[in-house]
């Protein structure tokens, strides 16, 4: 396979959107007062810094959580603000890089929809890998990352965060 590094995918915009595991994760990232990795962690750089919160555990929870863990409706409203900048200018299909249940996926879809006719919307969930390429998916998960016109991650797992 030869891949050309620098080609990107215009208007495809890629959401990282963990659950599983980040269920309870993100309350310990809370407890913790963790600071968020990766590009999250540039002043200003990439429009969305995370500033960590000086605030009790109870009251930096919600912090924590709509960055970490967000619901249906902050991902919905998260997607709309950028696809109204001028970086969003021309995307038209979405994929979820995801460890989500399949009836939330499809949930989040519908709301996806909802709030804009999107051409195509799809999830890891959707592709069908043989048990070799299972091996590789994430890999192929952060390729279509790094392609993208834009790029949503959670800022908790090492994530990269772009738009050009």
């Amino acid at each position: 396979l030869c891949v050309d590094r620098s080609s990107r995918l215009d208007g495809l915009l890629v959401l990282q959107i963990r659950r599983g595991d980040y269920l309870h994760h993100c309350r310990n990232l809370a407890k913790w007062h963790s600071d968020f990795n990766a590009y999250n962690r540039f002043d200003d750089a990439f429009g969305d810094p995370w500033v960590k919160p000086q605030l009790g555990f109870y009251d930096r929870l919600p912090l924590y959580m709509r960055r970490c863990l967000p619901d249906i409706g902050q991902i919905v409203e998260k997607v709309e603000k950028v696809r109204r900048t001028s970086a969003g200018i021309g995307l038209q299909s979405i994929y979820m890089m995801t460890n989500g249940d399949e009836w939330w996926l499809a949930e989040l879809k519908h709301a996806l929809w909802a709030a804009y006719p999107w051409v195509r919307i799809a999830s890891t969930r959707d592709l069908v890998w043989t048990w070799e390429q299972k091996f590789v998916s994430q890999s192929m998960d952060m390729l279509v990352a790094e392609r993208a016109q834009m790029f949503i991650g959670n800022g908790v797992s090492r994530s990269i965060a772009h738009s050009d």
